[in-house]
């Protein structure tokens, strides 16, 4: 719900700028929402099984494959999606200067790392290199505190307006 809220929040501002990427940012971020719902409620019905199933005193390495199989697919679907509505919140921030430049390129490489270590690997099958995505963490509180402090209307100019930004308008 917070990238939702996050996205109906800079509405008014981005769609002022660009009505196409303030809709893409919306949409993002409510399949992200809608698909972190589906997680949560995937874990907890994987949690119940997984409770009555030991309770009847069974163990069984097939159910456990199938537990781990659904929760796998439920969260990187989920995170890839989430990965989604990150990098085109930072690429609004990048494309309207709404914080530094070199913090919104820091942003997009973050999640372009994140989704290159986690999220592909994961939906691959592959070994995961979670250390990829811990460089967002302090991308994201430095972004959250330059936006408190300073708000949507920094002193960065724009980037210049492509022929599309024109009509999205």
């Amino acid at each position: 719900a917070l990238t939702l809220g996050i996205a109906i929040m800079l509405w008014p501002e981005l769609a002022r700028r660009s009505q196409r990427h303030a809709l893409w940012l919306l949409m993002v971020a409510g399949m992200s929402c809608a698909l972190e719902a589906v997680h949560s409620g995937t874990l907890l019905a994987l949690l119940s099984a997984s409770q009555r199933f030991a309770d009847a005193g069974m163990t069984d390495a097939a159910l456990a494959a199938v537990v781990g199989s659904a929760r796998r697919w439920a969260h990187f679907t989920q995170l890839a999606f989430t990965g989604g509505w990150i990098f085109t919140f930072y690429l609004a921030m990048l494309r309207f200067a709404f914080v530094p430049r070199w913090l919104a390129v820091l942003g997009l490489a973050g999640i372009v790392a994140q989704f290159a270590g986690v999220t592909l690997p994961g939906l691959l099958g592959l070994p995961l290199t979670s250390v990829m995505a811990m460089p967002l963490a302090p991308i994201h509180v430095t972004t959250a505190g330059w936006l408190m402090v300073k708000g949507l209307s920094g002193k960065a100019e724009p980037l210049p307006a492509s022929p599309r930004t024109e009509t999205d308008q």
